[in-house]
């Protein structure tokens, strides 16, 4: 199952052109072995987010911040408007429209975890769209 989180506010939303990086964006792969952040990724446009293995009993969080990583905040609400957590492995596809984003992932919680995760961007087409 793959959940859209547009964090545009205003969907629908045409990203952005030009993500600095490879011709698919940046790419950032982590494993978490015990509580902890992934390294930050600065990332716009549409992106992926997975996270795969066992989460320990843990939960996962998605992080952005604006000012450098200074300050960080959940990004994902649940139904009633509360910061969500997620207790298993899943898969987002992720539109951010704010060039000076990080975004990392934060297992809390956890016992012997092994987590994969990996933060891509969307592959682009010849014009440079996401």
């Amino acid at each position: 199952m793959i959940e859209v989180i547009d964090l545009s506010g205003n969907a629908p939303h045409v990203p952005p052109r030009g993500t600095i990086g490879s011709p698919n964006g940046p790419l950032q792969t982590a494993t978490l072995t015990a509580d902890g952040d992934t390294p930050p990724l600065r990332i716009t446009g549409k992106f992926n987010i997975d996270v795969a293995g066992d989460l320990g009993g843990g939960s996962l969080s998605i992080m952005r911040s604006f000012d450098s990583g200074l300050i960080w905040a959940i990004t994902s609400r649940d139904s009633a408007g509360n910061p969500a957590t997620y207790t298993s492995t899943f898969n987002f596809a992720v539109i951010e429209p704010n060039n000076a984003a990080l975004y990392k992932l934060r297992l809390s919680g956890a016992t012997a975890p092994a987590v994969t995760t990996r933060i891509q961007s969307s592959p682009r087409d010849r014009y440079g769209n996401a």
